[in-house]
């Protein structure tokens, strides 16, 4: 049964399609009010969504809003650790969903049939971090498989910059079913199950 385990691709009618205005304007347009105080997450995975594009520079974003480079920084870390949805979570869910260090050959399957190889680096819960073998843009949404186990799972790109990206882990369940542990060590080959839940 548990190697039966497979992710299906998500229905997401329109990702992928061609987007319907500029990239660069569409990230500015998402950037919060100049002066703001009060962050709420999406402002703040806007400001470094910003800046990882080069559309706004480090130092233009710290004068716009009075950050500090250790504040903007802490947002990157954990956007790059546990995705938009960490920036929601406190210290204490943080540290309950540890990475896994690892050093897993796998690919990524790009559009067309095409794949790309790279390097599963570290894996949680959630998601997992991967460097490619080259340069390549990664889709939105793609199958991250990896060569020693076999395995493969359907996932969501949640940042990339350069060789490096971290992707989240889709849910292939059913309302109100969801994944709760063991997907990333799962994925690797080392469990041979994952834990279930009901989300209520």
């Amino acid at each position: 049964m548990a190697e039966a385990l497979r992710s299906t691709p998500p229905e997401m009618p329109g990702r992928g399609a061609q987007p319907p205005r500029d990239a660069a304007v569409a990230v500015l347009d998402e950037l919060p009010p100049d002066g703001t105080r009060h962050w709420v997450p999406r402002y703040k995975a806007a400001v470094v969504a910003a800046v990882d594009a080069g559309v706004l520079s480090l130092d233009d974003a710290r004068r716009r809003y009075l950050l500090s480079e250790e504040e903007f920084e802490s947002w990157r870390d954990t956007i790059d650790r546990y995705g938009v949805i960490g920036l929601r979570m406190s210290v204490t869910d943080r540290r309950a969903a540890p990475r896994l260090e690892a050093a897993e050959p796998g690919q990524a399957a790009l559009s067309a049939g095409e794949r790309v190889a790279c390097t599963i680096t570290d894996v949680s819960d959630r998601g997992a971090r991967i460097e490619v073998d080259h340069k390549v843009s990664l889709p939105g949404l793609f199958e991250l498989s990896c060569t020693a186990s076999g395995r493969s799972w359907w996932v969501d790109l949640v940042w990339q910059r350069g060789q490096m990206a971290g992707v989240r882990f889709t849910n292939p369940l059913p309302p109100p079913w969801a994944i709760r542990s063991g997907l990333g060590a799962w994925l690797i080959g080392k469990r041979r199950t994952v834990s279930i839940d009901k989300v209520e």
